[in-house]
Formats: C-alpha cells, sequence, structure tokens
C-alpha cells in the first residue's frame, strides 16, 4: 500500500487499522484471493506481459500467457486467460502458438514502446520518495 501512496507513516500514539494488502488466505478454500479483475484489465497485463517477457527481456521468445499463477493473481481462471489471449491474438497484438498457450509479440505491440515506458516512469515517479521542504525550514507539526 506504501506503493499505491494509501498509507502515510506518521509518528503518532494512536494506532488505526489500515488495509495493507490486495489479498487474504482463505482457510476455508486454503487459498490466496486476490481482487476481482474485469476483462479489460486482464487484457492490459497480457498485453504488458508479452511486451515486456517477449519483446525486450526475452528477444522474441514465447512466453507462457495461460499460467495457473497468473489466474490466481487476476482472480480468474486458465481458460478466461485462454480467451483473453485469443482475442490479444484477434487484434493482432501478438502472435499464438498453435495450442494458444504461447505468445510472442507483433509489431503492433512494439510500437507501444513509448506508452510503455511512460507507464513504468510515472510509477516510479509516484514511489520516489519526496522532501518536505517545509521541514528543512524548521517547521514542524510536532
Amino acid at each position: 500500500m506504501l506503493d499505491q501512496g494509501q498509507l502515510e507513516l506518521v509518528l503518532s500514539g494512536a494506532r488505526q487499522p489500515v488495509p495493507v494488502t490486495t489479498r487474504y488466505y482463505s482457510m476455508k478454500q486454503q487459498v490466496f484471493i486476490f481482487n476481482d479483475t474485469t476483462e479489460k484489465q486482464r487484457h492490459a497485463y497480457l498485453a504488458a506481459k508479452v511486451f515486456w517477457l517477449s519483446h525486450v527481456l526475452g528477444g522474441g521468445a514465447p512466453v507462457w500467457l495461460t499460467d495457473p499463477r497468473d489466474a490466481q493473481y487476476l482472480n480468474t481462471t486458465v481458460a478466461d486467460l485462454k480467451t483473453t489471449a485469443a482475442a490479444l491474438a484477434a487484434e493482432g497484438v501478438v502472435r499464438l502458438d498453435d495450442t494458444g498457450n504461447w505468445a510472442t509479440a507483433t509489431d503492433t505491440l512494439r510500437n507501444q514502446e513509448d506508452a510503455y515506458r511512460a507507464q513504468v516512469a510515472e510509477a516510479l515517479a509516484f514511489i520516489k520518495p519526496t522532501f518536505n521542504e517545509d521541514m528543512r525550514r524548521g517547521h514542524t507539526n510536532m
């Protein structure tokens, strides 16, 4: 939650409950439960996964899109991931293998490099700590 800016650390004796995670362990189901995702979010996740892991880091190597761990993280099923992968292929964003489980980036996806790098720069700028300039001048709230 610190990364998302939802938690502020202050010097205080008062203890207050705050949400600190997007997942919890279900004792009944014996699995971790994550937040629900929409089809649009799963679409963006898989496209970004192929962009970064196949195009940028993998040198064009295929990426496994129907990973059960991704399905758990996205709170969906492997079948839904396969459907989303097929939709990405239909849009020309990725190229699927014969099984529909592995994908590589197409030129359409590679051409979005500036947008993906801008997203990373924006996320890093958001989590970068900043110094309270008022404290430097001796103004404190203590």
